[in-house]
């Protein structure tokens, strides 16, 4: 008697367990009948999975062109249409406005995927970078994404440049204070030093014509530098 173990019923341990027991019978056993709808239904829903995998896959490299595009499209020209976005990325606007159902969303997703690497990459720079210089070239990035911002800012309702401020807050904080962190770890930061403080500072800078950036940035570096203070 053939006893079907207690299993998981997911596809793939169904298609494992499947192939181990199919060699045990001769073609035409009555066993191998009986298992025969749950081996079609098997590779039946096997093919199912692997095709929503690549509806998602196509869906994931349309919205990857779509951002790439729109982060070139926006740097050229702050007030480019959806459908010069459409076009530059290779798709129609029906696929657009399905990622994007507006111009609001594209932006906020913009920023938010600007954030996550910014974000991202502070881990690696503290491995290359001592704490100080490593927070000089992270704020410069940060910097210009807020100038970014502000130029696409007149795109935004008050309502969607509240959700991005809130979004984006925490995320940017939390990096300030990992290289806050390790600056004063090695005693290169003031130990009194306030990532809240620092970002209010800097959040003036993007506001300065961009030849005065790296002066202005470098007096508030220096007033951090715990060197300076002993």
């Amino acid at each position: 008697m053939l006893l079907v173990p207690e299993m998981d019923w997911r596809v793939p341990v169904v298609e494992q367990w499947l192939t181990e027991v199919r060699p045990r019978f001769a073609p035409g056993d009555r066993w191998l009948m009986c298992l025969s709808p749950l081996l079609y239904r098997c590779g039946e829903v096997s093919t199912n999975v692997a095709g929503r995998s690549m509806v998602r896959s196509d869906a994931r490299r349309n919205r990857n062109r779509i951002l790439a595009a729109a982060h070139e499209a926006f740097a050229e020209d702050g007030d480019a249409s959806m459908n010069q976005i459409a076009q530059r990325a290779g798709v129609g606007p029906g696929t657009l406005y399905r990622n994007y159902p507006s111009r609001e969303a594209l932006i906020l997703d913009i920023y938010q995927e600007e954030v996550e690497q910014l974000v991202g990459s502070v881990s690696e720079s503290l491995t290359t970078q001592t704490p100080l210089e490593a927070l000089r070239s992270w704020t410069s990035v940060l910097v210009d994404a807020m100038r970014k911002k502000h130029a696409l800012g007149s795109a935004l309702t008050p309502g969607i440049q509240k959700a991005v401020t809130e979004q984006t807050y925490g995320p940017v904080i939390a990096a300030i204070t990992l290289l806050f962190d390790a600056g004063k770890a090695d005693g290169s930061i003031r130990a009194d030093a306030e990532p809240g403080d620092f970002l209010q500072l800097t959040g003036a800078l993007w506001r300065a014509a961009e030849d005065r950036t790296q002066p202005m940035l470098a007096l508030i570096l220096d007033g951090l530098d715990a060197g300076r203070h002993r």
